[in-house]
């Protein structure tokens, strides 16, 4: 009598329609052999979908990824769900230690770069527009927003002492 093979965990990844639209990677949720697999997108953000086409390099794309991850350390997240315990003696307002200092951060690096390219670097970064959109916001040609982008990068890897 033939052994009886179990049957993998099942994976819904979902249509095939689906992700012919966005460029992804299969990974393991766990590091047993036959676990189930996760499909996780790896151009969701426009500096992702840059890097993804080559059209910035890794030094430009960390640089921009550190620029946003300051940004979020900084700002926080805003609370979705309600807080039941009561709110004496403290304001909500307050930030921790750490937020302080990557707000602070944050906004050094806004200043070293300058208006324009922190403009563009934070509209790209954080907002999650096209550089192309950026640009046509501030009334210039769609193509050269990818490189006042490369810029802003650039001078965002040289602030943060990336080596080229």
């Amino acid at each position: 009598m033939a052994k009886r093979q179990q049957p993998s965990a099942p994976q819904d990844f979902g249509t095939a329609e689906r992700w012919q639209h966005d460029d992804f990677r299969d990974e393991p949720t766990d590091k047993t052999a036959g676990a189930p697999k996760r499909r996780r997108v790896t151009t969701q953000t426009p500096l992702d979908r840059y890097h993804s086409r080559s059209q910035i390099d890794q030094r430009q794309y960390e640089s921009g990824l550190k620029f946003y991850a300051l940004y979020r350390r900084g700002a926080g997240t805003q609370r979705v769900t309600a807080n039941y315990s009561p709110a004496v003696g403290k304001s909500t307002n307050e930030m921790t230690d750490g937020q302080a200092h990557a707000w602070s951060d944050f906004t050094t690096a806004q200043r070293e770069i300058g208006r324009q390219l922190n403009s563009c670097a934070y509209d790209v970064c954080v907002v999650g527009i096209s550089a192309a959109d950026w640009a046509k916001a501030h009334g210039g040609d769609p193509k050269g927003g990818i490189l006042v982008l490369r810029l802003a990068l650039d001078a965002l890897g040289d602030h943060f002492g990336m080596p080229r």
